[in-house]
């Protein structure tokens, strides 16, 4: 049940996931430390000790869903060095074990076949490489992401002859924001048809996903965003949303697999910090700090299960995701859970030096995501793309 519209303008923001311009986590607002609640020290070690008997190795607990699901989402909150390392990390380990695909919302379905390219060539094209990048968004110019396709291709030269090749596949949506001029065309829903031509981005993951899978796929590891990644629990600000404009099929891209696939596909949550527009920074610990509380008690990368047991039923009462609904539990939300540190450790990525270059300088103006920056220059645009990632470093300082 839907207790509330989301503001109008988190409406469209939440839709086209991750429109920056128009700060619905609060960028820009004045910064302050995260709340933290107080916790009953007893509830801390019970569910310490369930940790204990149920946590496992993140890279092992990861391979075993693997085998046991066709799909995997595995859900960031992006721009995080230690989860984008995390996936670079676990690459070889998901080939070893004879899971050669890797689902990656950071590059476009319909680039495909450069992908392929990329990966099978005899030396790593770091330039086209970029490219890719740069094509499925103008401003995602961050070297851990880099290293993902890097990585991906240094398994393929070193494959021995007849042994499969890993790939990676593209699931990002092709754009075009030159029809964007202003703030209010993003909510204008014959302008939004023409920037996603293709469709909304989670109809497009959730497309190259069943097609992978219809082509005799398996164990696929999909590597995307938190709201993306849900496959049971229904973000209800963006069901919202698109009923609101009616320009697209309701449901994350997990949800929408999971219409198709059932229990066949999983999500996975990496520890995120979750939106919660009652924090003036506009994000919040999960579970209100609970998780890092329990953390704390035995400091180590760990695992685990959210679907049954003391986990499961930890009620969610805060934060963007219940604003929507009632009675919300954190089983409800994810099949698993990851944490690989607590929120203070984490840091931003690096930023591409050189990312906007004068050969792309009018591409970029003009998929600039929102209405074209005046005046907008080389070294400004690769200084904005450096700031965005200041900006999550300063968030995250705020959980220290």
């Amino acid at each position: 049940m839907i207790r509330r519209m989301p503001h109008r303008f988190t409406v469209i923001a939440l839709l086209l996931a991750g429109v920056l311009f128009l700060d619905p986590l609060g960028f820009f607002r004045p910064r302050r430390t995260v709340h933290r609640a107080g916790f009953d020290v007893a509830r801390i070690e019970e569910l310490s000790a369930e940790l204990e008997v149920a946590g496992q190795a993140p890279d092992a607990y990861l391979l075993r869903m693997l085998d046991k699901h066709p799909v995997v989402f595995l859900g960031e909150f992006g721009r995080i060095r230690e989860q984008v390392n995390f996936v670079h990390a676990f690459i070889p380990h998901m080939y070893e074990k004879g899971h050669v695909a890797l689902g990656l919302s950071h590059v476009r379905a319909v680039d495909q076949e450069d992908i392929d390219q990329v990966l099978a060539a005899a030396q790593f094209d770091e330039e086209a490489a970029r490219g890719l990048l740069f094509r499925r968004k103008v401003l995602w110019g961050y070297q851990e992401y880099l290293e993902l396709l890097r990585s991906a291709w240094e398994l393929n030269a070193g494959r021995e002859e007849g042994e499969a090749p890993f790939r990676i596949i593209g699931l990002g949506a092709r754009t075009d924001y030159s029809h964007v001029r202003s703030a209010a065309d993003m909510e204008d829903a014959s302008i939004l048809r023409q920037v996603f031509p293709d469709g909304l981005p989670d109809e497009v993951i959730a497309d190259a996903v069943l097609r992978h899978v219809a082509d005799g796929g398996h164990g696929l590891l999909v590597y995307t965003g938190i709201e993306s990644s849900f496959t049971r629990f229904v973000d209800w600000h963006y069901a919202a949303a698109v009923s609101l404009q009616s320009i697209g099929r309701e449901g994350r891209a997990g949800n929408l697999v999971y219409q198709k696939l059932g229990d066949a596909v999983a999500t996975v949550l990496l520890h995120s910090p979750w939106p919660d527009s009652g924090e003036r920074g506009g994000l919040s610990y999960p579970l209100q700090g609970l998780l890092d509380a329990v953390y704390e008690q035995n400091p180590a990368p760990v695992a685990w299960s959210i679907e049954r047991g003391p986990f499961s039923e930890l009620p969610v009462t805060r934060g963007l995701y219940v604003e929507g609904g009632e009675d919300i539990r954190f089983g409800q939300m994810a099949c698993g859970y990851i944490m690989l540190g607590p929120l203070a450790n984490y840091r931003a990525v690096e930023t591409i030096p050189d990312f906007i270059t004068a050969d792309n300088l009018s591409t970029a103006v003009a998929e600039f995501p929102g209405p074209t920056p005046p005046r907008a220059s080389v070294s400004g645009l690769n200084n904005y793309i450096r700031s965005l990632a200041e900006d999550v470093e300063a968030r995250l300082r705020e959980f220290r």
